[in-house]
């Protein structure tokens, strides 16, 4: 069985190993980060279980030097997205909502992805 990748992982997932929304948006958190730092995880665990719970802990310590390479209306929001209690996580409804996620540019290429899959009268 392969090993999942650490990297991208929430901490409560590898805990309790039950995947919920909020480990899909602690997982989007990291994915958005690599995506701004050359495709380099900001937890960067090597496949080691141990240098993963290393780097989860000094999550809160490390992270706002992280999010310096970031765009400030994004940065707010991956502080809330890698906080380590699933409980203070913003839900997917209010992370669509997000200033970033409202840029024109990014909704013009949302509709340019989502064309194919309407129909004809759909497109009218």
């Amino acid at each position: 069985m392969a090993q999942p990748d650490l990297d991208f992982m929430a901490p409560d997932l590898q805990i309790h190993g039950k995947a919920t929304q909020a480990c899909d948006i602690f997982s989007l958190g990291l994915v958005i980060h690599a995506v701004f730092n050359g495709g380099v995880s900001l937890l960067d665990a090597r496949r080691s279980c141990q240098q993963y719970h290393r780097r989860v802990e000094e999550l809160p310590v490390n992270l706002p030097k992280a999010l310096t390479q970031l765009p400030c209306e994004l940065s707010d929001l991956l502080e809330k997205m890698l906080d380590r209690d699933p409980k203070h996580r913003p839900s997917a409804q209010l992370l669509s909502m997000n200033k970033y996620f409202q840029d024109p540019l990014l909704l013009a290429l949302e509709g340019l992805t989502t064309c194919e899959a309407k129909t004809m009268e759909q497109k009218k």
